[in-house]
């Protein structure tokens, strides 16, 4: 939902996102509906319902939808059955990626195109550890090649730190090593190929 942001009136990349389809003279063919929720997580309730709860309601229930554009899963990696006060153990990637095909398939029954997005890296941030890393490195992994997502947004590539790939790039970390500022809900944007949203399925 725009977490960290500084412009209310932009909240975060889906509002980015809404800025280029403007800009595309696109705006009255395609809108963007932001359905984030800072905190949330696939599988747990806490920073609102998990996603599989709230698929129907904040997806597949919204008229017209085309197109799902899924980020969820590093507070599942970085809380794993615990709260942001305490940290739990992590949850495995071959959980996460079964939560990832549930909303896959209950998407393609309603004839909604579903494109994976990478999780942004995290080292830093206050639940990182090199054990939740490497899930977050096999997840992604698999949102690239697995073939199961319709297409993949690599938000990951657009803001990881080049040196040090397991980082937010410094000029769109927000401060807290986990959340982009402004610049990096931009470069965010950008990385979604903006041709696959104005076209029909």
């Amino acid at each position: 939902d725009g977490a960290a942001s500084l412009s209310p009136e932009v909240r975060g990349w889906p509002g980015a996102l809404a800025n280029r389809i403007a800009e595309l003279n696109e705006a009255g063919k395609v809108a963007i509906s932001n359905q984030g929720i800072g905190g949330n997580r696939l599988l747990s309730n806490g920073m609102g319902l998990s996603a599989l709860a709230r698929f129907d309601r904040d997806v597949l229930s919204v008229p017209n939808v085309s197109k799902v554009i899924i980020l969820e899963g590093i507070n599942d990696i970085g809380m794993g059955s615990g709260t942001f006060a305490a940290p739990g153990s992590a949850v495995s990637a071959e959980v996460l990626i079964g939560a990832y095909r549930q909303l896959i398939s209950r998407a393609h029954l309603h004839g909604i195109s579903v494109l994976g997005g990478t999780l942004l890296p995290f080292r830093g941030a206050f639940y990182f550890s090199d054990d939740r890393e490497s899930v977050r490195q096999a997840v992604n992994r698999w949102i690239r090649t697995s073939g199961e997502f319709d297409g993949v947004v690599d938000f990951e590539a657009a803001l990881r730190d080049k040196a040090d790939p397991s980082r937010l790039e410094r000029s769109y970390d927000s401060g807290d090593a986990l959340h982009p500022n402004d610049s990096g809900y931009v470069a965010m944007a950008n990385a979604v190929d903006t041709r696959i949203l104005v076209t029909r399925n």
